[in-house]
């Protein structure tokens, strides 16, 4: 299960998704221009609507790296297929911390795993 997250970092590290991410980032920046640190750092802002756009913005975001990351990963390995990548990172997520670094692989397929939700 390590190998799946390590093909998933080097998806991610990939020049082509780098860029398309950084692109990605610089068209949704004036959508978030104006909010203060206290904002941004908020999960969730007490009291107050977050605007639709925020939330399309998130899922274009979403479905560009899954694309991007996903495609790279089965492009390197054909036997995977999207739904096996999902249920191996759901695997370590989920898994107890017993061995020594599974707390830490544990919050990276979280971490993958957010990226693609």
């Amino acid at each position: 299960m390590d190998d799946i997250i390590d093909q998933l970092e080097e998806a991610i590290l990939a020049d082509d998704v780098q860029a398309a991410a950084e692109h990605f980032m610089a068209q949704a920046l004036p959508l978030f221009e104006g909010l203060t640190e206290e904002q941004l750092q908020t999960a969730g802002i007490d009291g107050e609507e977050q605007q639709l756009a925020w939330w399309g913005a998130y899922q274009q975001y979403v479905a560009l790296m899954e694309e991007r990351v996903l495609s790279a990963c089965l492009a390197e390995n054909p036997s995977l297929s999207r739904e096996v990548v999902y249920a191996q990172l759901m695997g370590v997520a989920e898994a107890p911390a017993v061995e020594q670094g599974a707390a830490a692989m544990r919050q990276c397929a979280k971490f993958l795993l957010s990226m693609f939700e």
